[in-house]
This record gives C-alpha cells, structure tokens and sequence, in this order.
C-alpha cells in the first residue's frame, strides 16, 4: 500500500472526530486491507524482559540480522520522525517497555498478514498489541532493541488512556481500573495496583504451602448458609428459589470447618470469600477472602507457635525485610523484637522463645498500652461506662459488656507498636472459645496485635456443647434486644458438638494484613473495588466541587438527632455559598409546573463512631482552605444563637459536642480527607 493511496483514504478521518471515532475508522480501514485487527493467531519467541537480559551476553545477538526473533506486546509510547519510528512495547514481565525500531527501508512490504511502515505510521495506535519479528541489536545510543522486519497487528486499541489518571482520586480510579492498572501508576513507595494483586497472590501461596507442608486438607464449605454464623457481623440476605427459603451468605468459615472435626477429620482449612453487610473501614470490607484452620489434639500455644512463623515469612517475602515503615510512618519489628530481660520488666511471657513476641494479658494490656489511664478488670456496666466519659466515649451500659470491653480496649490499642499476642480475653468477648480453666472468667484466645490494628486470632477452641448452648443464647439476647451484629442461635452446630469433638485449636486471618504490611487503604488492594455509582453522570462542573457530611454515629445518637444534624449542615453550607451553588434556577413540566432545581454539587453522607475524628476533619480541613460548617450537642439542644455561644466560648475543642462536620471543596481534596469514613446506610 501506497503512501499516497493511505494519504487519500486519510481525507475522511476529520479533525473532529473524537479519538474513539478515529480509531473505529482506523479499523475498518485495516479490515478493508484484509487484516484482521483482532487475530486469534499470535507468537513471540520471548518475553521482553527475556529480550531484554539476551543483551546480557552480547556475542548471543550482535551482527545476527539474519537471526529471526519475534516479540509482543502492548504499544505504549508511539513516535515517528520521517522514514524512521520508534516504539516502546510492554507486557507484564517488563511494564518499562522494550523498544523498537522501525524502519521504511527495513519493513517488508505489506502483505495479508503484515503491514508495512506507513501502515505504523498512520494506521497504529499507543494501545495497540503488537506482533513483531526482526533482529535484536543495540541502537545508536546503545538501547537494547528489536529492528523491524515485519510486524501485524494483534488488537486494535478503540480507547486511548485518559491521558492524565488523578492517583489521589481513588473513587476516579476504582470506577476506572482497567485504566489504574494499564497505566500501573506507582505511589509515593514505589507500588503499583499490580504491584498489591501480586503480593496478595504470594500472601495466599505462602499460606497454602505452609497448611499443606504441616499436613492439613484444604476443603470448601458452602458460600450459602440457613443461619450465619462464627463471627458478630451482619449477613446479607438472599432468598434461595429452589428451597423457597430464606438464605443469607456466610459470615465466616468457622462453624462448617469445625463440623468436619466433629466429622472425624484433624486437620483442615479454607481460603474463601466471607461477605459483612455493614460498613467499611481502612481494614474492613463488606467482601474479602479468609483463611481459617483447625487443628484437632492442639491448643491456641500451638496455633500461636505455627502462626508466628507464618507471619514473619509473610513479612519478609513481601517486604524484603522484618521493618515495616506503617501508614501512620511508625517503625514495626516483625522480627523476635522482645528479650526476655524487657519480658521481664513488664511482668510479660515470652512464646518459647527468647527473644520473641510476648504474651500480654488482656486487662494488662489495656492497662499498659493506655498507661493506666483505664483498667476494665473487674468493673460493671456502669463502672466502663464512668471510664468512657474520660475519652469522650458515650457508652450505656444496655449495649452490653462485649461492646463496652472493646471500645474501651480500641482506645488502648492506639498506642500499640510492635507485635504481640494479645491473650486471654474475657468470655464476653469470645462465645466460641474455650474457658481458661485456671479462670472461668476468660477464655484461652489470642490476636496478633501491631501497629494499632488486630491482625488474626486463635483459639483453643470451645468443644462442651452445653456451655456453647449457653452462650448461644445470650448471644440471641442480645439479637432480640436489637443488636443485629450478635451472632445467631446454631442448634445443627451444637448438635455436631454433641456428637463429640475432640480437642482442637482454630486461627482465622484475612487479606487485611497484606493491606496493612503495604500501609494501604484496604479497599486499594481489591482488584475490583465495588463503590457507588449514579446512574447519570455529573456534568463537568458538577464533578468539580463536592461536598462531604461527616456525622457521629454511635448507639447513644438516635436517629432523629443524624437526621437534624445533616439538615443543618446542609443548610448552613447553603446560607454561606448562597445561590452559586446553583446552575439552573427551575426547570418546568410539560403541564406548566415549576420545579426547583438541586444545586449543582454532590452532597455526600458518612459516618464515624469517634467525636475525635470530627475534630481533625474539622482542623484538617480549614488547614486547605475548604468551606466547612459544624453541627454540636449544643446547638442541637438550644435554638438561641446567643446561649450557645456562651456556652461553647467556655469550653475546650474537646469538650464540645461534635455531632457531625461538613467539609466542601475540591473534590480530590474533599474525597481524600473522608477516605476513611464509611458510607451512611
């Protein structure tokens, strides 16, 4: 094909067209060619990085120009400067790119399978997959490369990549993360999308060859389940067409896993998906992938023993090293980081090592790690509940000992650094773990504890039917007194029990510790992040400023108050924009109503179960110069302007009554400070 005859052909493809609609004719026209732009046939001799590292060995490619070598791949960067072009291709094993050299005078011509030079020139896209074969040698600047002899085209690229992709707009990115992970965009650490589904392969792989290697059967339960159970969380629901019954997806893997010990197996356990109908959180998800194990004839020391091992392989596989630089830039020692005289000095245990991790109680670590400041050993409801006030917690006592234990142990939990074994928990806190038999009051249980956040737990697991009868029920209690995260009533769980099982230790972990080793959100280490769509897209000035209400939600704010507090905000967002923030006055009906219009801006709801994260959104936020409006107790509970600023002038930020924060700008700015906050349902 001529220069001249594609020059002419090139008359229809109009500067306005839109670049999608250039690259549909450019299709066509590579069709009418006899190409097929979307061939089933494709080789290559060698990955790029395999292209790459022959330049290793210069005697194995030099003066070889006879030497046939076929290369493919994505075209990522695309120039052409008169008779000659130049051509980056990457695949997944050297996303930097190889390049190519192609030249007029080298390409064959074209036939019904290749293209030639002009064919590149005017007819080939960066986006493009590539299929091309010639001779390897070192370029004029001495660049490893592949020279061109003949090439075709594998698929034709109709989409070009945005050309910039907003990394600090993760919503932006999830939406579009074919592009994300095409354009496999490194953070500030050097990492990738691609980089994160990787180390969360290896994750899994490291496990799995550890439970093999130690003799466990790796099995599947069912996804579906009549009653959900072995976690407080809540299912979602589903309705199951051929048993005409209601069905909910699991919750956890626990309870079917521990049925097959009762079967008469020792030693099993499931990766699988385990689906939470409730929010999200930087280390929680409504969908993600578990492991649990059990262990027949074994108790929760054991589980710590094989447990710890599999951690710091974990560590040291993904990270390169024992020292984790966390989120918050604090310095963790996955290493055996605590000697047996500091072990000593603290009154801890060492795990059959010295140095090791130590074992820490639960009232002494929440006795420690608050430096005293709240002991929970041994207080009522209504003592944990006097404790709360210090930190600003409004807690009551019918939310139950459970709840008030670990609010009061979360606060704690702030100040924790390196990795220990956090045991022996009360037994309110665990209903399927065993009764420490030195102490009835607490339960042999451990969780691996760093860098503020739970990382797994073990049990030596609970195997007296009677007992977890027991404890069933006060779960339904509180079920029935509208905590609808309390665990549900099992009777085929303790009927298995009943038939006898044997002693056992249990361990469950999720994808949430490669999403902390790697200091990320954990919604970005999903492949496909599920988030909320509208179903007509905002205008471009509507994408531009948005505005995100922040509210307190904690058991002690009715519903009532949520829904005040979100329509002052709101409205007093509008008094201080006033009428910019609408577009269009009023619209009107075939039939002659007016209709006012909405402003232009989205208006987006969340929440948190701290006053102190409203606080810093607050300061945060006026530190970048976005609009922000507060809403307090204060205000709610008197409508004299006056009174309420006596009242607030004589109290400290912390003192005041926060009961929700609105913050309005731009919107990568805006999204970014409320990341944290889960959705309002």
């Amino acid at each position: 094909m001529s220069q001249h005859n594609l020059a002419q052909n090139n008359k229809s493809f109009s500067s306005s067209d839109t670049q999608r609609e250039l690259r549909i004719k450019k299709l066509d026209h590579l069709k009418t060619l006899g190409i097929d732009p979307f061939t089933p046939n494709s080789h290559r001799d060698y990955t790029l990085v395999e292209a790459k590292n022959l330049f290793i060995d210069q005697s194995k490619i030099v003066s070889d120009t006879e030497r046939k070598v076929t290369l493919a791949g994505r075209l990522k960067v695309k120039r052409v400067s008169g008779k000659i072009a130049f051509g980056i291709l990457e695949d997944e094993s050297l996303p930097s790119g190889f390049q190519v050299i192609f030249k007029s005078d080298i390409l064959s011509e074209r036939s019904t399978t290749n293209l030639d030079f002009e064919a590149f020139k005017d007819l080939i896209d960066e986006g493009d997959y590539l299929q091309v074969s010639g001779y390897l040698d070192l370029s004029r600047t001495q660049e490893p490369s592949l020279f061109a002899k003949e090439f075709t085209i594998l698929t034709k690229s109709l989409r070009p990549l945005p050309e910039t992709l907003d990394y600090e707009n993760v919503e932006t990115r999830y939406l579009d993360r074919v592009a994300d992970l095409k354009s496999n965009t490194k953070d500030e650490n050097g990492l990738s999308v691609r980089d994160i589904v990787r180390a969360k392969a290896k994750y899994w792989s490291i496990w799995r060859e550890e439970m093999l290697a130690e003799g466990f059967l790796e099995v599947e339960t069912p996804i579906f389940e009549q009653t959900p159970g072995g976690a407080e969380a809540r299912p979602f629901a589903t309705f199951y067409n051929e048993l005409d019954q209601d069905m909910y997806l699991r919750i956890s893997l626990e309870l079917p896993l521990k049925k097959l010990i009762a079967g008469g197996f020792e030693k099993v356990f499931e990766i699988g998906r385990v689906f939470r109908n409730e929010g999200s959180s930087p280390q929680h998800l409504q969908e993600y992938t578990q492991i649990e194990w059990y262990n027949a004839y074994t108790d929760y020391m054991w589980a710590a023993q094989f447990t710890k091992r599999v951690y710091q392989r974990v560590v040291r596989e993904i990270l390169g090293s024992e020292i984790q630089l966390d989120y918050y830039k604090n310095t963790i020692n996955w290493g055996d980081w605590c000697s047996k005289e500091l072990a000593m000095e603290k009154g801890w245990k060492l795990l059959n090592s010295n140095p090791g991790w130590p074992l820490i109680p639960y009232f002494d670590a929440v006795r420690y790690f608050s430096n005293g400041e709240i002991d929970t050993e041994g207080k009522t409801a209504e003592e944990l509940c006097v404790i709360g006030k210090k930190f600003n917690l409004k807690l009551n006592p019918e939310i139950g000992m459970a709840t008030l234990l670990d609010k009061l142990w979360k606060k704690a939990r702030l100040n924790t650094r390196d990795p220990f074994f956090l045991i022996l928990p009360p037994v309110e806190l665990e209903p399927l773990a065993k009764r420490d038999p030195l102490n009835p009051e607490i339960t042999q249980r451990w969780q691996i504890v760093a860098g503020t956040a739970e990382l797994g737990k073990a049990f030596s697991e609970l195997n007296d039917p009677i007992d977890q009868f027991a404890r069933f029920q006060e779960q339904q209690k509180a079920r029935d007194n509208g905590n609808d995260e309390a665990q549900f009533m099992d009777e085929s769980y303790v009927k298995a029990m009943e038939y006898g099982m044997p002693p056992l230790s249990g361990f469950g972990t999720s994808e949430r510790f490669v999403a902390f080793l790697l200091s990320k959100h954990i919604r970005e280490c999903v492949t496909f992040p599920h988030i909320r769509t509208d179903e007509d897209r905002p205008s471009e000035s509507k994408k531009i400023m948005v505005a995100h209400c922040v509210l307190l939600d904690t058991p002690e704010v009715p519903n009532w108050s949520k829904l005040n507090a979100a329509a002052h905000l709101s409205a007093s967002f509008a008094s201080r924009e006033g009428k910019k923030l609408i577009h269009i006055d009023n619209t009107k009906t075939t039939d002659g109503e007016t209709i006012p219009m909405n402003i232009q801006h989205a208006i987006m709801m969340k929440t948190t179960d701290e006053k102190s994260d409203l606080i810093k959104l607050k300061q945060e936020a006026e530190k970048l110069n976005l609009i922000v409006t507060c809403f307090t107790e204060e205000m709610r509970e008197n409508n004299n302007d006056e009174k309420v600023k006596a009242k607030q002038e004589v109290k400290s930020i912390n003192e005041i009554g926060f009961l929700g924060v609105l913050v309005f700008g731009d919107k990568s700015k805006v999204e970014k400070l409320t990341a944290n906050f889960d959705l309002a349902i």
